[in-house]
């Protein structure tokens, strides 16, 4: 990857993930202030059956794409693997997305929801189109083209705000909410067809060959493992919850959650580097690796421990009071702090696994993650089953501490991996300064918080970063050469 190209994707990367988070969140927030938290509550647990089947549609097929148009040596190959994929995607995304309208009133009646039958036909709808919408996300980072990622991104964000803010004031029908994120999605899919079809005529027009489709679906196949993994950990939890507490906690649970993966998508930057793992070469892999590993430590290690510290108070200023009721204000405090944990892992654990995917060691990470997966299933209902003698707000802590162990599980078998089979290891020693400094940042804002209410939370925050970086540039932590090195390579 040129320079030029790699700094243009970077920038385009950070915005469409940027715009992704923060248009999320503001649509949480809109949505949390016009349903009340027990409709919020079925409204996720009606989202969370949607996107824990987009793992089962993807199939691994976005991940595969992007790996082999990259290593494709001529367009008639690149042609040939891309309309196998797309084919395969749209036919079993049709395929799932029926049997959800199907199954939804079983699934309803599984968790003594009637109200979340309607939702899930509907849902049902954009679970399909959102399917293609990956894939042609993966298409267009194939491609180095991350621009046209971004511009799908802000016109599927634009849209659905516009229409959750002017029609649900009017009829707050859940139902309704996933036919405006099924229009908003559609009409993103119709550009970013328009623009593959105008732009890059050669992945559609041309002869073409047999693709290697067994290599393809066998990578597939293993990605799938791996991503079935993410999909139990980002959504298992919630549906526990469905089934063992009332939905009102899942409202509760479902802003923290949110505003975490706000946090985590700050960084959504990081997928540029899958493609630039596959092309570096072996002899320089281990320094590249050492050095996007130390400069992302030194944002997500502050990030971490702030989050643990300021959250619940970031929640009732954005989402109001009632999302944090007084009468489970501990429980929330501590499954907001344990939830914390996930930024550090998230992020760098993901590092991990696209430099081992990077070297068709796919089988590696899907075999660890749904290992990992598996343990987060059993330990799930053991740890709400033994929190909900504490009342149904400590049922929130059990699912948060079932997910840090069995991520952070997942997170050292990924270490372990790297150490043997590519014989790359980390200098721990490196993590050292942003964990001291850290910890003086939470000192600094405890001592000023008591001043900072409300909005002013957010210059609470900004002179929290400052201090960091202060503490940091003080103690030699920051290599700003070295930073720029990095980024211009």
């Amino acid at each position: 990857m040129k320079r030029d190209t790699l700094r243009k994707n970077l920038i385009f990367q950070g915005l469409g993930g940027l715009i992704a988070r923060i248009g999320s969140l503001i649509f949480t927030i809109i949505l949390a202030r016009l349903l009340i938290p027990s409709d919020f509550g079925l409204y996720n647990l009606a989202l969370t059956i949607i996107i824990s089947l987009t793992a089962v549609i993807d199939f691994g097929l976005s991940t595969t794409a992007v790996k082999f148009i990259v290593s494709s040596k001529t367009k008639k190959l690149a042609r040939s693997r891309f309309l196998f994929l797309f084919k395969l995607k749209f036919i079993w995304s049709l395929i799932i997305s029926i049997l959800v309208l199907i199954l939804s009133k079983y699934i309803s009646n599984f968790y003594s929801t009637p109200f979340l039958e309607i939702p899930l036909k509907v849902g049902a709808i954009y679970l399909f189109l959102n399917s293609i919408y990956t894939l042609l996300g993966a298409i267009f980072l194939a491609l180095e083209k991350l621009k046209y990622n971004t511009y799908m991104e802000i016109i599927f964000q634009t849209l659905r705000l516009i229409l959750i803010i002017f029609f649900l004031r009017i009829e707050s029908e859940i139902s309704l909410i996933f036919l405006f994120l099924a229009i908003s999605v559609g009409i993103a899919i119709l550009f970013g067809t328009w623009t593959i079809i105008t732009k890059f005529k050669f992945l559609f027009k041309g002869s073409t060959k047999t693709p290697e489709r067994r290599k393809m679906l066998k990578y597939s196949g293993f990605i799938t493992l791996s991503t079935l993994g993410v999909m139990i950990f980002s959504n298992i939890d919630k549906l526990y919850l469905g089934y063992f507490v009332d939905v009102i906690f899942i409202g509760y649970y479902a802003v923290i959650v949110s505003l975490l993966g706000g946090a985590i998508g700050t960084f959504s930057i990081m997928g540029i580097f899958f493609p630039r793992f596959i092309s570096t070469k072996e002899n320089i892999l281990e320094e590249k690796f050492r050095k996007t590993i130390e400069f992302i430590s030194v944002i997500i290690i502050p990030a971490t421990f702030g989050f643990a510290y300021i959250s619940l108070n970031i929640v009732r200023f954005l989402y109001g009071p009632i999302y944090v009721p007084d009468e489970h204000y501990l429980p929330l405090l501590f499954t907001s702090i344990v939830l914390s944990l996930l930024i550090f892992e998230g992020i760098i654990n993901e590092l991990f696994k696209m430099l081992l995917n990077s070297r068709n060691l796919a089988k590696v990470t899907g075999i660890g993650m749904l290992l990992a997966a598996g343990l987060n299933l059993v330990l799930n209902p053991l740890l709400i089953i033994y929190f909900l003698r504490f009342g149904e707000g400590y049922a929130l802590l059990g699912v948060a501490l079932a997910t840090v162990i069995s991520r952070y599980i997942n997170f050292g078998s990924m270490v372990y991996s790297v150490k043997h089979k590519l014989k790359i290891t980390l200098k721990y020693d490196e993590f050292i300064k942003p964990i001291f400094c850290s910890i003086l940042m939470i000192v600094f804002l405890a001592i000023l918080k008591p001043y900072f209410n409300s909005w002013r939370l957010l210059i609470l925050i900004l002179l929290g970063a400052g201090f960091y970086i202060l503490t940091m540039q003080l103690l030699r932590g920051i290599n700003w050469k070295e930073f720029k090195k990095f980024i211009s390579e």
